[in-house]
């Protein structure tokens, strides 16, 4: 009990170190797939091959095809062999895209002992720890059972012979000068397709089938070739030590506020005035006790430990301007902050921080910082991480204690407020939706109870984006007084265009356009008895009803649409799709979108048949119906 009292409290302060959720901002180490030389003598089952064929969406089987870039395992179930590094590793950022045809198994296993899942879990509601996405289950030979293990947060896989994405920050056991282990490995995080999985996952040792059952304080990265087909790609890896750490020191604020703020209306025109200059402890503008119209500004030197090149970020309700040594690091945008990279000797190095807070929401900022072997982590005073570093440790001491009551911790800040779909039905909520390259002001998110949600935009009648998980978070809608309405989706997404899905072409050989035609009108909606959605609207005199379902088991969204009414002079053309390439499949109805990224099917009873057009650079799925007056009718699945 001891033992794992210690390992507990050496990790969670360790933990306390860990990158935060976050896309890192410099280029990771490359896996080059130009050859096998990076893994220790390659079994024949492992191929290398520039793209896959066939059809593994049905097939068990994977076809390589030849060229370089994508590592194949070309081995069916129950035959081939393991694949191991040459390079070990410790702490460790891994990223890689992986391909699974119909019912294939796999799995990554980081330093040879710790695996994670890889397996065609398509269609899967409720995840176990033998699903793609989990951390594999210890074993107990002599009673022939598992135990620990942790399934994922929520079933993120896609459907064979999609391409997915894992990113895994892991950190290595710890052992002390006599080699003596005094924390466990951890899964700090795992995405799935862009989803976080897992947080923080502590495992006690080797999971079941690991090639080496003695834990260390390295390893090299082994991936299982016995159990079936897989391909993969873009493998990069980051290695850090999480015990590493870029702090700030001698750091003063002076903070420059409204002064009579009631007197004008005019935000240039009112008063300010400066306060005195005072020692800060940590960076926390929230802290300050000013809660509107005021401009913090930190100075003091950041203690670099390793020379190399340096990204900083933040996550903020105001506007950021961040320089080290007089070199501007981060440049405010709207929304947001652009990072501009740096390179620093180890050292200190002066720095200037100006935080400026407007009319909404409370003041919040948090600084992260990455570099050379160097995790992404918060950046703030060496006291403010000690201080959580100690607490955390008396946090777990009290823990261990069973004697002693665990002090009771404050009230922490709400930081979101989850919406659900009701048990049997759907929920509608309308909100400014979050898309690249501008947030959509008229949409709405349909959530349902099977568990498939999209958001959909009015002023273009396209599907943005679909997802699958609990639904939506509206923290960002009514914090400061619902002055963002923003609906942030929860789980795994895919993203479509927002090209206006029905149209006004002047020919056939024309783009397709970007905005929405000037006489197009969203005029509302009804509800089915199960209270799914028909979205109605109207191009000049053409009558327009979408009728979407989201369905699992499979996972898809089914929809339907009806063209009613006199067609203009110009070409109405309907939008289902467009990507970089789209690739009819061997069956005649169905269709790979981009890089083998959604499928979409048609059904054969369809009397309209779409087609494939290339124009400017990319492909388009679309249907130009005859001018016959007749209704138009098309119905189509959109599969992931």
């Amino acid at each position: 009990m001891k033992l794992t009292h210690s390992l507990s409290a050496v990790g969670l302060a360790l933990a306390l170190l860990s990158p935060l959720s976050g896309k890192s901002l410099l280029p990771a180490d490359p896996i080059a797939l130009d050859s096998l030389r990076t893994f220790k003598s390659p079994s024949k089952n492992w191929v290398l091959a520039s793209d896959i064929g066939g059809d593994p969406r049905r097939s068990k089987a994977l076809t390589a095809i030849p060229g370089t870039g994508v590592l194949v395992n070309v081995a069916p179930n129950k035959s081939g062999e393991h694949l191991t590094s040459t390079w070990e590793h410790g702490d460790i950022e891994l990223s890689f895209e992986f391909l699974m045809p119909q019912e294939s198994n796999s799995g990554i296993y980081l330093m040879g002992r710790y695996e994670l899942q890889l397996l065609d879990s398509w269609g899967v509601e409720e995840p176990g720890v033998h699903d793609c996405g989990a951390i594999y289950e210890r074993w107990i030979t002599e009673k022939k059972e598992g135990y620990e293990g942790t399934a994922p947060l929520v079933n993120a896989t896609r459907a064979p012979g999609l391409w997915q994405t894992m990113r895994i920050l892991f950190q290595a056991p710890r052992f002390d000068k006599k080699g003596k282990k005094i924390a466990n490995a951890r899964f700090l995080e795992v995405e799935h397709n862009g989803f976080l999985i897992h947080k923080d996952v502590e495992v006690t040792g080797p999971t079941r089938g690991a090639e080496w059952p003695k834990e260390a304080a390295t390893g090299p990265i082994q991936i299982q070739g016995n159990h079936g087909p897989i391909a993969f790609r873009n493998i990069t890896k980051r290695p850090f030590d999480l015990t590493t750490e870029v702090t700030l020191q001698d750091v003063q604020s002076k903070v420059s506020r409204r002064k009579n703020a009631a007197v004008t209306k005019d935000d240039e025109e009112a008063p300010t005035e400066d306060l005195p200059s005072a020692t800060a402890a940590n960076i926390d503008p929230g802290a300050l006790g000013e809660s509107t119209h005021f401009t913090v500004t930190y100075t003091g030197k950041i203690n670099i430990p390793n020379s190399g090149t340096y990204a900083f970020d933040a996550v903020s309700r105001g506007t950021i301007n961040l320089s080290v040594n007089d070199q501007p690091v981060l440049i405010p945008i709207n929304p947001g902050v652009r990072f501009v990279p740096i390179e620093l000797k180890a050292g200190l190095h002066p720095f200037k921080l100006e935080y400026t807070h407007g009319r909404w929401n409370k003041p919040q900022l948090d600084l992260f910082v990455e570099g050379p072997r160097v995790a992404r982590q918060i950046l703030d005073t060496a006291s403010a991480k000690m201080e959580a570093r100690e607490m955390a440790q008396a946090l777990t001491a009290a823990m261990a204690d069973e004697e002693k009551p665990v002090a009771k911790s404050k009230k922490e800040k709400r930081t979101e407020i989850i919406v659900a779909p009701p048990a049997d039905g759907i929920r509608l909520q309308r909100g400014f939706t979050p898309f690249d390259p501008r947030k959509r002001l008229y949409s709405i998110s349909v959530g349902s109870s099977t568990g498939v949600h999209y958001a959909y935009d009015f002023d273009t009648a396209t599907i943005l984006r679909t997802w699958n998980g609990p639904f939506l978070d509206l923290f960002e809608f009514w914090d400061g007084r619902a002055h963002n309405q923003l609906t942030k989706h929860i789980g795994p997404d895919l993203t479509f265009h927002d090209r206006p899905t029905i149209a006004l072409l002047e020919s056939g050989q024309h783009d397709w356009p970007v905005e929405t035609d000037a006489m197009w009108s969203a005029e509302g909606y009804t509800l089915d008895a199960k209270g799914n959605p028909t979205f109605l609207s109207r191009l000049a005199d053409i009558e327009i009803s979408d009728r979407i379902v989201a369905a699992t088991s499979p996972r898809r969204l089914d929809r339907h649409l009806t063209l009613q009414g006199d067609h203009t002079s110009w070409m109405t053309g309907i939008l289902l799709a467009e990507a970089p390439t789209i690739t009819l499949e061997a069956n005649g109805n169905s269709y790979i979108i981009g890089d083998r990224s959604y499928y979409l099917d048609v059904p054969a009873s369809n009397k309209a048949k779409p087609f494939i057009r290339r124009i400017n650079g990319r492909d388009q799925l679309v249907l130009f119906p005859s001018k016959s007056g007749k209704d138009v009718k098309l119905s189509y699945t959109l599969v992931w």
